[in-house]
């Protein structure tokens, strides 16, 4: 009725919780807004939802996503065991309003009295998961429940301008960069020490290495910041080659399918990374807790091992054999050679070798040829990338006849 390009919706603080709630106040008399950042009491974020329902929301990009999504699911399970964590587990919500009065409390100190014109423009999971768990579980108690909230305050009269400003808004502050399990786990005693190993351990030439990346995007820091010039970049580059680098997800594929889990790797790098690291957590015996060198040079030559089977099967020529699915091929094969080799393969000879020999070599061809032709009867005319991910894949890839190694192979110990 008064034209607002959105409802009205009013918030008393002073009503909801008998004061004003505590807040920083940064007031900026040239821009077109102002600034508060609070903490605000689950009960009100409840109570405004039950109150106003998605029209809290409406310059949100998302409304409620179901409890199913991993991120709330996280937050249901803070809310039901942890609430007094809540505050420090949560990013927190990002609010926009026409109007904010603040008041000053018993305590002398500054906080927020009323907000009108209130929308959440970010943290609506946050928001719809605090309501609908509290509606669904009678047990969950939010009086301990504290959401860091940032409160962005609009100035001027000009409806389109200030339209504008929370469009964008919403659009930055929903847009931040992903953040993965695998970038959670950075910190975990396993990838520090696989760092730690990668950083100090030279290669048999004494002049190259290979480069574990435990925090994403540290191979190239380590570029801009040892490489000032196109020389010594360049240098760094011969030292370190990109095609050494490998990633969180990288180990967890070459590990785990070295453990015979195939099926788990093609099922992709986050959720194999996450099998990988409850693995480590529900089993001490799969790595062992203090990892040493020959543990590490014995993990690269694992990953040797799957990077000779890909580079052959990619070839122009090997595809006229391999048309779909090399990278699932190569795990499987990994995983061939695990079951069936793996007690006798000198790890330390592929390590000194930086490569494998033509025996080899030869022998890891005619296992990928095998175990493609066992996808395309398994599953004829079908995406080896899904058949890949079932388990009874793996079953009779397993189960398949493969070649007996010839006699001569350098890294194979013959009984």
């Amino acid at each position: 009725i008064d034209g607002k390009p959105r409802d009205e919706l009013a918030l008393s603080l002073v009503q909801a919780i008998g004061r004003p709630l505590p807040c920083v106040h940064v007031p900026d008399p040239d821009a077109d807004y102002e600034y508060a950042l609070t903490a605000i009491p689950g009960q009100i974020i409840r109570d405004l939802y039950l109150r106003f329902g998605s029209r809290l929301l409406e310059a949100n990009v998302r409304t409620f996503l179901g409890n199913k999504k991993a991120v709330n699911k996280g937050i249901v399970e803070t809310l039901r065991k942890e609430p007094e964590h809540f505050l420090a587990f949560n990013n927190g919500l990002v609010l926009v309003c026409d109007e904010a009065e603040f008041e000053r409390g018993d305590d002398g100190n500054l906080g927020l009295a009323f907000l009108k014109g209130l929308q959440i423009v970010n943290g609506g999971q946050t928001t719809s998961s605090i309501y609908f768990a509290s509606r669904d579980d009678k047990t969950i108690d939010l009086s301990h429940v504290m959401v860091p909230a940032k409160v962005i305050i609009l100035k001027g009269s000009n409806d389109d301008a200030r339209e504008r400003l929370i469009s964008n808004v919403s659009r930055y502050a929903n847009s931040q960069n992903a953040v993965k399990m695998s970038d959670l786990s950075a910190n975990r005693p396993f990838h520090v020490q696989l760092e730690k190993l990668a950083n100090e351990t030279w290669c048999p030439d004494g002049a190259t290495r290979w480069f574990y990346e435990r925090a994403a995007g540290a191979y190239n820091v380590m570029l801009l910041r040892d490489g000032n010039t196109p020389a010594k970049r360049r240098k760094l580059q011969e030292m370190i080659p990109p095609k050494r680098k490998l990633t969180k997800n990288d180990i967890a594929k070459y590990h785990e399918a070295w453990r015979c889990k195939p099926y788990v790797v093609a099922r992709g790098g986050e959720k194999n990374f996450v099998a990988f690291m409850e693995a480590l957590d529900r089993d001490p015996e799969v790595v062992p807790t203090l990892l040493d060198a020959r543990w590490y040079r014995a993990m690269i030559a694992k990953i040797i091992i799957f990077k000779a089977t890909e580079s052959m099967i990619k070839t122009k020529e090997a595809k006229e054999i391999f048309r779909q699915g090399w990278v699932n091929i190569a795990t499987y094969v990994l995983s061939v050679v695990a079951d069936r080799l793996g007690d006798r393969l000198d790890f330390e000879q592929i390590w000194m070798g930086q490569g494998l020999s033509t025996e080899l070599r030869s022998l890891l061809w005619d296992w990928a040829v095998i175990v493609n032709a066992e996808f395309n009867r398994i599953a004829p005319g079908q995406q080896i990338s899904e058949v890949a991910k079932r388990e009874d894949t793996w079953t009779n890839i397993k189960a398949a006849d493969f070649s007996t190694p010839a006699s001569g192979i350098v890294e194979l110990r013959y009984e």
